[in-house]
């Protein structure tokens, strides 16, 4: 399993098929509520303990009860946080400054991408998409693809 990177880790940029970024534009426009099974959050939005992004069927962002986010291919893990027990009640929030976060049950940070941008509300949207891939859009701020290997 590949753990996803983290805090400290600079900004990657990927081309990205014109769907894909027609469907973030389209999310980003309608200001929809991200739910277990929807494949996004928005900035704001929140993933809870035993709630998942999903895509097709193939794969799930699990926000598990040991504080870990887990990426799944076909119920096979494929990348994480590397952050079980690190917390309790753990959730994963991305934030209206672009930085995705995963904060315990006492408010403390125990991994973020890093990528902050400063005040203000953003227009981000982290997506699932169809190949397992996630992005963070407002332009792509961070992917999964830049994995640290174990």
């Amino acid at each position: 399993m590949k753990r996803i990177a983290g805090i400290g880790s600079s900004a990657s940029f990927l081309l990205v098929a014109a769907a894909a970024a027609a469907a973030a534009c389209l999310l980003l426009a309608t200001g929809g509520m991200a739910a277990a099974g929807d494949n996004y959050l928005l900035a704001g939005e929140t993933l809870h303990v035993r709630q998942s992004l999903t895509k097709s069927g193939n794969y799930s962002l699990d926000m598990q009860a040991d504080c870990n986010l887990v990426l799944y291919d076909n119920g096979v893990a494929v990348s994480s946080t590397g952050t079980t027990s690190k917390g309790i009640n753990c959730e994963l929030r991305m934030q209206p400054d672009g930085n995705l976060v995963i904060y315990d049950g006492s408010g403390k940070v125990v991994w973020a991408t890093g990528t902050n941008f400063g005040a203000g509300e953003g227009q981000y949207v982290l997506l699932l998409q169809g190949n397992g891939t996630l992005v963070l859009y407002n332009r792509t701020l961070w992917n999964s693809t830049a994995l640290v290997h174990a």
